[in-house]
């Protein structure tokens, strides 16, 4: 988990966004006037609402600019965006006040996306530059890694692919601290081979790749993969326990107890507005697989007619005719699974989980996709690792995606990890990004 967090790319967002944060308050301070400003005379002092909208403003702005495409994120691109972002909002903060105006508000605005940009260029440079791979084997996934850091570009740089261990045996000093940062080798090569180890022994981080490609994306590695490999990695992490259990089972209870109130008056607005809309009934009960495989009753808001599997049992397709006009709304905010606060306050579900499959789709996918069982391992959950990174599925192959980010929950499952997705879950919440 912690070496997932913890990889060149993420590391350097929380450290960019850290150092923003700093920022941002620190103008705060200084322009509210509870800082060294007061020294300096300011004389602007606006009421807080307009320094929680500059404050606001400028954190969306450079929280968008660290999700954008990666021009985006060069420091004199950001400059312009940080400019701009600041001097809109200080338009809208004081329409009256001219541009040329001497007010020390705008020259701290300008100063702090001046520094915000210097901070982001030394940072990128000296903290964080990009490590440089090397790729050792011809194991296809190697492949898909070298794909995936090239998408990194700020974060890795990939400096060779060498088919096999000759080079490296021929040549010890191939990944002295100025060539190659890391060592990535594929399940053709024997790890236990001498130049890797000497590798490792010299200070050269060395990563199996199936390893390497979890820690980078979130994910298992699915297809070529052995059960060896997910023993090996079980028997790293310690397993939960009762406490663990114990503590997850608070957390489901105390979010459940919460979110009860304001769940119920807008159940009450959903389900009035599902009769308006269609016939039948609010509610759609239907089984499906639990922990261990025991069958349960989940509860959902009903989003199609009701005549919609009359043709026997299938997945629900992009755009699909089935869905009421309700339903779209109701799916795109996930309203719809409200009513599993119920399944949770019985014990049926998570709030963080694998997504509750039938038990007709279980037998279907684990004929076609490996491992597939292993998510019946972990409770059901409202949310989970999968559903904020993969949505909706309705195809074997968006199913097997939603299996490697599965597996991978169930290889780190912590509260870390379940506070992680709850906090992803909420933007994509407030993103509006529901099937």
């Amino acid at each position: 988990m912690w070496a997932y967090l913890l990889t060149n790319g993420r590391r350097r967002m929380l450290l960019l966004l850290l150092g923003d944060a700093l920022l941002l308050t620190g103008a705060l301070l200084v322009l509210t006037g509870r800082g060294p400003a007061r020294l300096a005379g300011l004389w602007v002092r606006p009421g807080p609402e307009i320094w929680l909208l500059l404050g606001l403003a400028g954190g969306g702005l450079l929280l968008w600019a660290h999700r954008t495409a990666d021009t985006l994120k060069r420091p004199e691109i950001l400059a312009l965006l940080v400019s701009g972002g600041l001097l809109l909002a200080f338009g809208l903060a004081f329409p009256v006040v001219p541009l040329a105006s001497p007010s020390p508000v705008l020259a701290l605005l300008l100063l702090t996306a001046a520094v915000a940009c210097a901070w982001h260029g030394v940072a990128e440079k000296v903290f964080f530059p990009a490590e440089r791979v090397l790729l050792v084997g011809r194991d296809p996934l190697l492949a898909e890694i070298s794909r995936l850091l090239a998408r990194e570009a700020g974060s890795f740089e990939v400096l060779a692919r060498e088919p096999d261990l000759a080079r490296l045996e021929a040549d010890p000093g191939v990944c002295r601290p100025c060539r190659a940062d890391l060592v990535v080798y594929g399940k053709d090569v024997t790890p236990g081979s001498e130049a890797l180890v000497r590798l490792r022994l010299q200070g050269v981080p060395v990563w199996d790749a199936a390893t390497f490609f979890q820690n980078l994306t979130g994910r298992v590695p699915l297809f070529g993969l052995d059960a060896a490999w997910l023993l090996q990695q079980a028997h790293r992490r310690r397993p939960a326990g009762r406490l663990g259990a114990a503590a997850k089972r608070l957390l489901d209870l105390g979010l459940a107890l919460l979110l009860l109130p304001v769940a119920l008056p807008v159940l009450a607005v959903c389900a009035l507005a599902i009769k308006l809309d269609s016939k039948g009934p609010v509610f759609f009960v239907q089984e499906r697989l639990g922990q261990g495989g025991v069958p349960f009753r989940l509860y959902k808001l009903r989003t199609m007619v009701v005549e919609a599997e009359e043709a026997g049992p299938q997945w629900c397709r992009d755009h699909d005719p089935r869905i009421t006009r309700v339903g779209r709304v109701l799916r795109r905010l996930r309203l719809d699974e409200l009513p599993q606060i119920f399944n949770v306050l019985r014990n049926d579900m998570s709030f963080v989980g694998p997504r509750p499959i039938r038990a007709y789709f279980t037998e279907l996918l684990a004929r076609e996709i490996p491992f597939y069982r292993l998510r019946l391992l972990a409770k059901p959950g409202l949310s989970g690792w999968a559903q904020v990174h993969s949505g909706h599925a309705n195809t074997v192959a968006a199913h097997a995606l939603m299996l490697q980010y599965d597996l991978f929950y169930l290889l780190h499952r912590s509260l870390l990890l379940d506070l992680l997705v709850l906090l992803k879950t909420v933007k994509v919440l407030l993103a509006g990004q529901g099937r």
